[in-house]
């Protein structure tokens, strides 16, 4: 089964606007040059649905970074998955709060269109 994520407010990389707070947060996936245009894949623990969101590469300041975001996720654990769709790495998200993960040495994180 699969669960569509809700957009971001953003353009292919662009500026996104964050609605985190409560029982809500957000992800922010650092990912590898070769993975912009792909989309990474998250699982809730112990759920069978999955979100999506498409890898960028972003701005930051005079910077240029590749990731994905997942602007609004329910408090809880997720994990990242392989691009066979098995679990791979494991992540927390809190309410109010952006997490992060670096993905850049784990390459089969990322599957294509």
């Amino acid at each position: 089964m699969h669960a569509h994520h809700p957009h971001c407010h953003q353009v292919h990389g662009g500026a996104a606007v964050l609605d985190i707070g409560g029982g809500v947060g957000a992800l922010l996936a650092l990912m590898d040059d070769e993975a912009v245009g792909t989309e990474l894949f998250l699982r809730r623990e112990r759920s069978e649905g999955t979100a999506h969101t498409g890898v960028w590469t972003r701005h930051q300041g005079s910077q240029h970074v590749t990731a994905a975001l997942f602007c609004e996720l329910r408090a809880g654990t997720y994990w990242v998955l392989r691009a066979d769709g098995s679990d791979h790495l494991p992540v927390d998200v809190r309410g109010g709060e952006l997490a992060h993960v670096d993905l850049r040495t784990i390459r089969s994180s990322a599957r294509g269109r």
